[in-house]
């Protein structure tokens, strides 16, 4: 099974916090849960900072500085982290977004990009694989969200060979997002 480097995965922290990169996550003590309380969902959190929401399993390790919020699997296979998008209209926003990602991978290629509604608002969504500095093939999805008074920005990185039951809470886990009302 590959394990997630955290440190390797060169998260997005491009706009969410320019000033300080977060410190590495560590993963949790505590043993991996069964699968089916991976998929749950129902531990709520807010980011004060810029007041989106989201739920996620209690057994994810979450991670907070600023704007930006992590949150690593307990089997480290997954990670998704939210935050501050860039400014500017879905297509040049999620440009800048997509196109910063990009820093620090090889053969990142997307299989697809669409656009959809998330929590209200239009969204332009990228799903692909890409390779890390260690060299290491690793599954993405990024998404940002053009919300009402600032855009979000959504990054999710999994191992190739994560379980069913980590997919299904990440897509939970996104689903759930929820930007402040207007």
């Amino acid at each position: 099974m590959l394990v997630l480097d955290v440190a390797a995965v060169g998260l997005f922290a491009v706009y969410a916090e320019r000033r300080e990169a977060p410190a590495p996550m560590e993963p949790s003590p505590s043993p991996a849960p069964n699968a089916s309380a991976l998929a749950r969902a129902d531990t709520p959190y807010e980011n004060v900072t810029l007041g989106y929401t989201f739920s996620y399993p209690n057994e994810w390790v979450l991670r907070v500085n600023g704007s930006l919020t992590q949150l690593l699997d307990p089997g480290r296979q997954a990670l998704v982290s939210f935050g501050r998008g860039p400014s500017g209209s879905l297509s040049e926003a999620s440009d800048a977004y997509f196109s910063s990602l990009r820093q620090g991978y090889t053969d990142f290629k997307s299989a697809f990009t669409q656009v959809e509604t998330i929590s209200g608002a239009v969204s332009r969504v990228v799903v692909g694989k890409a390779t890390n500095e260690d060299g290491k093939r690793l599954r993405f999805q990024a998404i940002l969200i053009h919300g009402d008074k600032r855009n979000y920005a959504v990054a999710a990185f999994t191992a190739l060979d994560t379980s069913p039951s980590v997919k299904a809470a990440l897509d939970e886990i996104i689903g759930s997002f929820e930007q402040p009302p207007s």
